[in-house]
Order: structure tokens, then sequence, then C-alpha cells
């Protein structure tokens, strides 16, 4: 590719003019630059809607220092230059008369992007792109003196992919293998949500391939069969590791344990019992591809180890962004998954997630924290079925049937009631 070519591409969306570095609140100035002839009567107007102009067309002008008014008045001018547009109610379309568009469908509110656009999205949104494209050329972006991004850079991001490689976050979603709820046994059973065991806790820790799950959250079934399985890790000192695990089996509340990730370990002050988070689950905020069918509720880019375990234990993250491997081979595989759940207007879908290594991936993360160990738990819950009428027998909301266990540096997975 030619290089003025490159150096096209690369200025694209890039202002050419200064940045205008500011402390505080940038405030807005409001513009009319349109002459009399343009500016067209009230009964002329386009009416972009309610949310539009404080929602899509006001953070935008903070961009530029320009209020929402200014940029609505451009919007307008852009509809009639650019598209032909003079007037327009929701009404106007076409598909709304036939009937093709849906009202939930075509909603938005405060900011977010409908489902489907309908005329008005359709304008207003490309509008919008156009006098950003317009403001770029003739004013100043703001920049918080103490930002590491100007403001419209951060104005952009939100209307672009989630991801930053350019693939949609639906090209990292992966099968859903983990085990199906049993049925209950009968209609309006009244014991399938009791009917939990150990063993079965067990089970979900582990991969249809063999792998030691980690962390993860996911949910199966619907409405009769509905279960959610929650399973979570830390490192803990070895000193206190049988005692908690003693402690946290047997409490009343089995579930009161937190488990932090990489962002919010234990404070210093719980001293032996001190949970150390080493994975990294906190999720971006979706972009375009929000209402991607195929991607719709997927957690991206999902539970992953912390950037300091990564350096500590040589992680080599692979091409397809699911899998880190050592010089040794030894492997920690994250997926994220959805699955639609229940049949027409009761569908939905629900996401999971799962990160899991294999035995030798273990030994080298315990290794590499010699006064450690790793507390696992694993957590299952079941709603009683929507037809138990027997509320009175049973509490209606069970709490969940929850499982701790250590793991040490030789790879066992210890529960309290462990005999090796």
């Amino acid at each position: 590719m030619p290089a003025e070519v490159i150096a096209g591409l690369d200025a694209v969306n890039v202002s050419q003019l200064p940045v205008a570095v500011y402390s505080g609140w940038r405030g807005d100035s409001r513009e009319n630059e349109a002459s009399d002839d343009s500016t067209p009567t009230d009964h002329k107007k386009y009416y972009f809607g309610i949310d539009i102009g404080p929602y899509w067309f006001a953070p935008l002008g903070r961009a530029f220092g320009i209020d929402q008014n200014s940029v609505e008045l451009r919007a307008r001018q852009a509809l009639r230059e650019r598209m032909g547009v003079q007037f327009n109610y929701a009404q106007d379309d076409a598909r709304y008369k036939r009937k093709i568009f849906r009202y939930p469908d075509t909603s938005h509110s405060h900011g977010t992007q409908p489902r489907v656009d309908d005329l008005r999205a359709y304008h207003s949104y490309h509008a919008m792109m156009i006098v950003a494209a317009r403001l770029l050329r003739t004013h100043q972006v703001g920049k918080r003196e103490d930002g590491p991004k100007d403001d419209f850079e951060e104005w952009l991001d939100g209307r672009l992919l989630t991801r930053d490689d350019g693939r949609w976050i639906a090209d990292r979603r992966d099968p859903c293998f983990t085990e199906s709820p049993p049925k209950p046994q009968s209609y309006g059973d009244k014991t399938w949500c009791w009917s939990v065991t150990a063993e079965y806790l067990d089970r979900q820790l582990l991969t249809d391939d063999g792998l030691q799950v980690l962390w993860g959250h996911w949910s199966s079934g619907h409405h009769d069969d509905e279960e959610t399985v929650a399973v979570y890790s830390a490192l803990v000192d070895r000193a206190g590791a049988a005692a908690l695990l003693a402690a946290v089996q047997t409490a009343s509340d089995t579930g009161s344990i937190y488990f932090p990730s990489e962002d919010d370990t234990d404070e210093p002050e719980a001293g032996l019992f001190r949970l150390v988070g080493w994975v990294a689950s906190r999720n971006e905020s979706t972009g375009i591809d929000e209402y991607d069918p195929w991607g719709e509720k997927l957690e991206y880019p999902g539970p992953r180890p912390d950037p300091s375990i990564v350096d500590k234990l040589g992680l080599n993250l692979t091409d397809d962004g699911r899998r880190w491997v050592t010089a040794s081979g030894s492997l920690l595989r994250s997926e994220a998954w959805t699955q639609a759940v229940g049949l027409g207007r009761e569908q939905e879908t629900v996401p999971g997630t799962r990160l899991s290594g294999n035995r030798s991936f273990l030994h080298e993360l315990l290794k590499a924290h010699p006064e450690h160990c790793l507390v696992l738990s694993v957590s299952v819950r079941r709603r009683p079925t929507r037809y138990n009428s027997g509320g009175d027998e049973f509490e209606p909301y069970p709490w969940p049937y929850v499982r701790y266990y250590l793991i040490g540096e030789d790879g066992i997975t210890r529960s309290l009631k462990s005999r090796d």
C-alpha cells in the first residue's frame, strides 16, 4: 500500500488543530453559524426526538466545547445538504404503517442504540457522524490535563467495536460444554432443587476434556429446571488454609466468604486468612456490537490471569485470545459463551464464562507462590419450579449448595471430608 494512502488512513478521525487542554469542567459555547436563509422555520424543522439531543448530540458537542443546540443545528444542515431530508415524525416511516417494526425493537433511551434502526434513528446517527467529521476540521478538541485520551477519542470509543483488534466479540464466542442439570422427576417436582449431591458439585470442577475449573459462572435450564453454577478461587496463606476451609464449610451461611478478583484483593488485616486474587474478571463495556445476535450478552474478554501472574509464570497468550501457555506446556484456557433458553416471548439469552487449567498449570502457579494454597469454591443454586405449590413446606428461595476445596502444590483437590 502506498505511503500516502497509509498516512491518509492514520489521519482519519484525528483533528489537525491543537488540542484545547483544560482542568475541571470545560464550558460549552452556543454557536449559530447558519445564515438566516438556511435556518428552517419551526414547521420545517426535523424533530430528532426526546433523547437524541441530550444523549447523542450533547456529548459530541462537549468534545468540541459547543452546546447541544449548536450540534442540532449542524445536524439539520447535514440532513438537508447530504441526505435531502426536510421533515419527519416517527410515523412517517412506512415500516410502522405496515407493522414491520415492533416498538421494543426500535426504542432507545439515555444514549443507548436501538436494536433496529427506524428512519429517524438512521437519519440522526448519520447526521451526527457528518457533524463530527466537520467539527474535527473547524474546532479544537478538548482534553482534560490529567486524562489519557482527548474528549473526542473518548466519545468515539463508545461507537466502535468492543474489541480493539477489529474483530467482533462474537468471534470470541465458544461452544457451551457445561453439564445440563437433570430434569425434575415429575410435573411440579418439589424436591428437585434440594437434590444436589457432593458428587454433583465435584463434577462442576472438571471440563469435558479434563481441565480443572478455577473460575466461572453459568446457568442452564429454564423455569422448571433452572440452575446456576459459580466457581471461584484465590490464594491463601498455607498456615491458615486448613482453618479457613473448616470455618467456611461449617459456617451457618456457607456462601458468606467473598472471593476477590485481582482488582479487589482482601485487606491485609485479614492476616493468615487473607485471600489474594489472581484472576482478572472485569469485562469491557460493549460497543456497537452490543446487539449483534451472535454476541448479545457475551462477556468480553472473560476471566483471565492477572498481568502479574502472566509475568511470574511466563504465560504466552495464543493468537485466538483464549489460551495461555508456558514454556513447559502448562495451559490455562478462558471460555465465554451464550445460549438461548425458553421459547417465544419467554426466550432469553444467558451468558456463561469459565477459566480452566491443567494440573501442570496448578503446579506452576503454586510453585510461584510457595507460601500459599489455592482455595476453591463451587456453588449450585436451583430455583423451585414455577408449579411448586408447596411453598409452606420448603424455603421458597433456597440458598445454594456450596463446597470448598484446597489445592496444594501436588495438584490434589481436597475438601473437608477428604481422606488422602
